[in-house]
């Protein structure tokens, strides 16, 4: 995806045409199962991708994990209870020296 613009006079001077480029690609692999236990339904599940980011912005490599658990029993009645999280960890070559966030 690119973006461009011209260059612009106004009162406060002049601001100078820009251009930029920049593009992810990523992938992600899911999967869960179903587990029965004494009158309740648990289903946990995963989460796995990898990205790459490119351009004109920061540019690396990135990790996505999730994981997830849902409930569900059927005494007195149906009841769904769900809960997930995610994590992504990524490297970075913007800074030049390829520092690593993990949140």
């Amino acid at each position: 995806m690119g973006t461009a613009s011209e260059g612009v006079d106004g009162p406060g001077g002049r601001l100078a045409a820009t251009a930029a480029s920049v593009s992810r690609v990523r992938t992600v692999q899911e999967g869960s199962r179903g587990l029965a236990l004494a009158g309740r339904s648990l289903r946990p599940s995963v989460e796995v991708g990898l990205r790459h980011d490119a351009g004109d912005a920061e540019t690396g490599a990135g990790l996505d994990l999730g994981v997830g658990l849902s409930s569900r029993t059927r005494r007195p009645v149906w009841r769904s209870t769900c809960g997930c999280g995610r994590c992504w960890c990524t490297r970075t070559r913007g800074s030049g020296s390829g520092a690593s966030r993990c949140p």
